[in-house]
C-alpha cells in the first residue's frame, strides 16, 4: 500500500509538471515567521490527487493583511487563541476533511486515529493533518544547522540569493511574480533541473518519526512562539518553515535512514564542516530531520522517473547524498 501511495504521488508530480510547466515547489512561503505559514508541496499537489476542495479552501483563504495560500497553524505569539488562525476558524468537519487524505499516510505506521493533531493548549503547537512522507531536499555550501534547515526552505525572489543558490534538491521554493503576493506563485524549476537524470533523483521519501513522537506536533519554544525541532518529528505536512519539518527534509552527510525505534540522540551523528559542501549537523536536531519508515529494514523512496524503491537503512551516505543532489554529475547504482 505504501509503495502504491508513492507511485500515485509520482504520477501527480508528473501531471503537475505537464499542467504548470514546472515542478511543485517545496513551499509557497519560506522560513520567516511572516511567510512560513504558506502552503507546502503537498498542498500544491492536492488538485492532482483529486483533492480540489481542500486546495481551494487554502488558495482562497485570507487572514488579516496577508493573502494567498495562507495556512497559519501556529498562533505565532497569539497565545492559545486559535480562532484567529486559518485552522482555528474551521469546523471539526472541515478539519476532518484534511485528515481524510489517506494517500499521505503509511498504513504500516499510522491508523486513521492519528490523522490529525489539533491540540490548542499551547501557542507552540502546530495543528493540522499528519503524514508520513517528506520532499527530499539538499542544501550545501552552508555553514550551520540553521542554514541547512532554514536556508533550504527560505523564500527569495532573486536567483542570486543565498537561500536559492544553496538548494540542490529535487525541487526548490516557489517564485513570486509579484513580491509579497503569494497568489502569484510560480514553479521555479522544470524537470530539466534534474540534470543528473530522472532515474538518478530522489523526490519523496518516508520521513523518520520516533515511536514516542507519533501523532505529536507539540513544541516548547514559547518565547519565539514557534515549534521546537526536538519535539516535532510528526509535524503537519501543510506548511514548512522554521522548525516545521513535516513537509520536507534534508539529505546531508549523516546517517540519513533510521530504524523506527530510534530517537534523536540514538540517531545523531556529528559531522565536522570541511568546506566540502556539507553543513555542520549537531546532535541537537538531526535525528528528526532524516528519513526512515516502519517497514522492516527499508525506507521507500519515489524517484524522478516515477519508480519506487525500498532502500536499505544500511545504505551509506555516499550513495544517498548523490541521489538527493540534482547536479553533482554522479550516476549511482543502488545495491
Amino acid at each position: 500500500m505504501c509503495t502504491n501511495h508513492l507511485k500515485q504521488m509520482g504520477i501527480a508530480v508528473h501531471n503537475f509538471h505537464d499542467t504548470r510547466n514546472g515542478l511543485p515547489p517545496i513551499s509557497v512561503g519560506g522560513s520567516k515567521h511572516e511567510d512560513s505559514g504558506r502552503a507546502s508541496f503537498w498542498v500544491l499537489l492536492y488538485p492532482f490527487i483529486e483533492q480540489n476542495t481542500l486546495y481551494e479552501s487554502i488558495a482562497s483563504a485570507e487572514l488579516g493583511t496577508t493573502k494567498g495560500f495562507d495556512v497559519i497553524l501556529c498562533p505565532n505569539g497569539m497565545g492559545t487563541d486559535t480562532t484567529t488562525t486559518w485552522w482555528g476558524k474551521m469546523t471539526k468537519e472541515q478539519k476532518d476533511g484534511f485528515g481524510s487524505v489517506s494517500m499521505y499516510r503509511c498504513p504500516t505506521r499510522r491508523g486513521s486515529s492519528q490523522s490529525l493533531y489539533d491540540d490548542s493548549s499551547a501557542a507552540e503547537n502546530v495543528r493540522g493533518p499528519l503524514g508520513d512522507y517528506a520532499v527530499v531536499v539538499r542544501a550545501k555550501n552552508v555553514n550551520s544547522l540553521a542554514s541547512v534547515w532554514h536556508g533550504h526552505i527560505s523564500h527569495k525572489d532573486t536567483e542570486t540569493s543565498v537561500s536559492i543558490t544553496t538548494q540542490f534538491g529535487a525541487t526548490r521554493v516557489a517564485l513570486l511574480a509579484s513580491a509579497g503576493n503569494y497568489n502569484t506563485w510560480q514553479p521555479r524549476d522544470a524537470m530539466a533541473w534534474w540534470s543528473d537524470g530522472t532515474s538518478n533523483q530522489l523526490i519523496i521519501g518516508e520521513k523518520h518519526i520516533p515511536t514516542g513522537k507519533l501523532g505529536i506536533s507539540k513544541g516548547t519554544n514559547a518565547a519565539d512562539a514557534i515549534v521546537d525541532a526536538t519535539a516535532t518529528a510528526d509535524a503537519t505536512y501543510l506548511a514548512t518553515g522554521r522548525y516545521r519539518c513535516g513537509a520536507s527534509r534534508c539529505i546531508a552527510a549523516r546517517r540519513t535512514l533510521s530504524k523506527p525505534y530510534e530517537g534523536e540522540l540514538e540517531n545523531a551523528v556529528n559531522v565536522a564542516n570541511t568546506n566540502t559542501g556539507d553543513p555542520v549537523l549537531s546532535s541537537g536536531h538531526v535525528g528528526y530531520y532524516g528519513f526512515g519508515s516502519w517497514h522492516d529494514g527499508i525506507s521507500n523512496f519515489l524517484f524522478g522517473d516515477g519508480s519506487v524503491r525500498g532502500i536499505s537503512i544500511t545504505t551509506p551516505d555516499t550513495i544517498l547524498i548523490p541521489l538527493g543532489d540534482v547536479s553533482d554529475g554522479k550516476s549511482i547504482t543502488l545495491p
